[in-house]
């Protein structure tokens, strides 16, 4: 089930959406993305709390899109036990910091980017070092 953003209402919509696909027979990833204290931990809590691992789902993982590592690893910290996965993204770089946090679940800061590594962030190479080398802005990147 995929919901256009004219759809939602609250986060009221959003959280009885989430709950709607994790209570259904169907395989599904729900997406969470924002910034740090702006609903986010409040609809993983309640959807882990009607979900919990190993009752009625197997595995569970978590992509926090976020910029900032603190971001990332306080998730981890708040989502250890509850969670088979926390794993970053954004900042187009893997991080070397996997582990296992103390309560089980995986953890990784930044699982990197997908696309191409002789690029810069996975766009071609010349309007990126173009506005390193002058030190302006100018047009949009092109894959």
């Amino acid at each position: 089930m995929t919901k256009s953003v004219d759809d939602i209402n609250s986060f009221e919509d959003v959280l009885d959406g989430v709950l709607d696909l994790l209570n259904s027979n169907e395989q599904q990833f729900i997406y969470l993305t924002g910034a740090a204290g702006t609903g986010k931990t409040t609809l993983i809590e309640k959807v882990l709390d009607e979900n919990p691992l190993g009752d009625t789902c197997d595995a569970i993982i978590i992509d926090i899109h976020a910029e900032t590592t603190s971001e990332k690893t306080a998730m981890g910290h708040f989502c250890d036990g509850r969670v088979s996965l926390v794993v970053g993204t954004h900042t187009h770089i893997p991080t070397a910091d996997y582990q296992i946090l103390p309560y089980g679940t995986a953890y990784q800061t930044d699982a990197g980017m997908c696309g191409d590594y002789d690029s810069v962030i996975g766009m071609e190479k010349t309007e990126p070092i173009r506005r390193f080398v002058e030190k302006t802005p100018g047009g949009r990147f092109n894959p």
